[in-house]
């Protein structure tokens, strides 16, 4: 596995509903700092609109998702 030392971009083959338009998705792992560590960044392809989630965040929605499916 690589360690991620700088952002790495790609559009990705998912296809999204944005303004009227469908537009592929593009995701950028982007390296963080100590503070809040990497996290991804989601964009609309076409477009500046950015929404970003950091990896812990994203673990936590992981965790709480597969919680739920096991009814716990």
């Amino acid at each position: 596995m690589t360690k991620l030392n700088k952002d790495v971009s790609r559009e990705t083959n998912t296809v999204i509903r944005d303004r009227g338009k469908d537009r592929m998705l593009c995701v950028t792992l982007k390296k963080g700092n100590e503070k809040y560590g990497d996290f991804i960044e989601l964009r609309p392809k076409g477009t500046q609109v950015k929404y970003t989630v950091t990896m812990e965040e994203l673990y936590s929605l992981g965790q709480a998702k597969l919680i739920r499916a096991h009814g716990l």
